[in-house]
């Protein structure tokens, strides 16, 4: 049976998605807060127990789409269901397509962060009608496609990391130490220290972020346990920052910054080493860096995750369920035609 979720669930519901395999915090009961400009809705399917076996988060928006009411139902890194249960898994695809049809929605979007090998998923998205969709190896997707992951199981404690890494990165850490850079806990009263440094960030990467109550809203919706927030300091300044989820067994690197003219102090490697080490006195067993491009693992964000071990995986893309196909291609064409846009400005720039 499948029912709304009603906030008496919470413990419940947070129990079972933070313990599964396919838990992500893109299907927390708090991620929804934080993405207000969203609906929430929140799908539970359980046993004649009562039992929690299956559940899905959606968040549903209108897409910014001249004339056309184009709405759009999301469900980040779900559904969170053993892909082999095809009675869960289908009654999650259902009920979630019937609050989709509700809503006006023209689509009905997945993005497990599963492997595109997987033959389980697989199966069970075409058994279900569910369309795959890569748009892309690089940063096109709703989700990075190519993630890089670190294996935490690897180092017996945190005093075992820096042994493990290789000699460049041991060095980077060591001397940026040597040289003042000091990792300390963040709060909200460096918020706004901290989103100075994304602003010089944005226009020495030429990237868009975002605006600063998004990181008051994180610190605030992000149950403590869950939320990382770190700043490296020299001279008492603030010169780099990155928060950080802690959902289950994952850690996963969300956004950080970097001042201008601080590069001597490497805070990046600085602050990648205290979380590493967090991740395993926490007994993680997987840190996700977050995307890269696949494309080019040797462009420089790739390469500066590769430092640290671990590998790229590549998951299976978007699980797209069609309900309106004109509206879904005028969706398709949008965001593609944006993306173009905004790949010839940058050049231009």
């Amino acid at each position: 049976m499948v029912r709304l979720y009603e906030e008496a669930d919470k413990i419940k519901y947070e129990k079972f998605v933070t313990a599964h395999k396919n838990g992500s915090f893109l299907q927390s009961s708090f991620w929804g807060q934080i993405k207000k400009e969203w609906e929430n809705v929140i799908l539970i399917s359980e046993n004649e127990n009562g039992e929690i076996k299956g559940a899905v988060s959606l968040l549903i928006r209108r897409m910014p789409i001249p004339v056309f009411k184009v709405t759009v139902a999301y469900a980040p890194r779900g559904p969170v269901c053993d892909y082999n249960d095809y009675e869960t898994f289908n009654e999650l695809i259902s009920a979630a397509k019937a609050e989709a049809k509700k809503r006006g929605a023209c689509l009905l979007k997945f993005d497990p962060d599963k492997s595109y090998l997987d033959s389980e998923l697989i199966s069970a998205a075409k058994a279900h009608g569910l369309k795959i969709k890569v748009h892309g190896l690089a940063y096109e997707n709703m989700q990075p496609i190519c993630n890089h992951k670190i294996n935490l199981s690897e180092f017996e404690n945190e005093e075992d990391i820096i042994k493990k890494l290789n000699y460049k990165t041991r060095n980077q850490i060591r001397s940026g130490e040597k040289r003042g850079a000091v990792v300390v806990n963040g709060s909200e009263k460096d918020i706004p220290e901290f989103y100075e440094i994304i602003k010089e960030t944005e226009a020495r990467k030429n990237i868009a972020l975002r605006n600063e109550e998004y990181y008051y809203k994180m610190l605030k919706e992000i149950p403590s346990e869950h939320l990382v927030f770190l700043l490296a300091k020299a001279e008492d300044k603030v010169i780099a920052g990155a928060i950080f989820i802690i959902y289950g067994k994952t850690v996963t690197y969300s956004y950080s910054a970097m001042a201008n003219g601080v590069s001597k102090y490497n805070a990046n490697y600085v602050i990648q080493h205290e979380i590493l080490k967090e991740g395993v006195r926490r007994g993680c067993e997987i840190y996700d860096m977050g995307g890269v491009d696949g494309n080019n693992l040797s462009e420089g964000v790739a390469v500066f995750k590769k430092n640290f071990g671990g590998e790229v995986i590549r998951n299976i893309g978007e699980l797209d369920l069609v309900m309106k196909p004109f509206e879904y291609f005028l969706f398709n064409f949008s965001i593609g035609t944006g993306r173009k846009i905004l790949k010839l400005i940058k050049r231009k720039k």
